[in-house]
């Protein structure tokens, strides 16, 4: 077996990934193991170091259901992008949190407008 971090693995890693490839990764199961209480995860020291190189060779993005800020103090790296809450939050070019929150709440109100529009028209039908 060869391994990724291996001077030789280090090498063939260099020649492949340009400065523009993006690697992406999940953390929980993938970067830290499962463990019985999801607040004690955190990437072993072993692999921060290996992600740090990493880190200097291609751009490095963590995409995760935890938040940003959960993610970014369990990691022992820093790459250049973390998505996290499942897409919610971190999205490079992606409107604010807050405005995506007003944008879904206008939208549920068109929904529960929509919805009251046809139960009245139902109800008016059926009778």
């Amino acid at each position: 077996m060869r391994y990724l971090f291996s001077p030789q693995g280090e090498s063939v890693l260099n020649r492949f990934i340009a400065r523009d490839t993006l690697l992406a990764f999940d953390f929980d199961g993938t970067l830290a193991p499962i463990v019985p209480h999801p607040d004690s995860a955190s990437t072993p020291t072993s692999i921060g170091l290996a992600m740090k190189r990493l880190c200097e060779i291609a751009t490095v993005a963590i995409i995760t259901g935890r938040s940003v800020q959960d993610i970014r103090e369990r990691l022992g790296f820093t790459p250049k992008y973390i998505v996290g809450n499942h897409g919610a939050e971190g999205l490079p070019g992606a409107v604010s949190s807050g405005t995506k929150l007003a944008e879904v709440a206008a939208w549920e109100s068109q929904i529960l407008a929509a919805r009251e529009k046809y139960k009245q028209l139902y109800l008016a039908h059926k009778e």
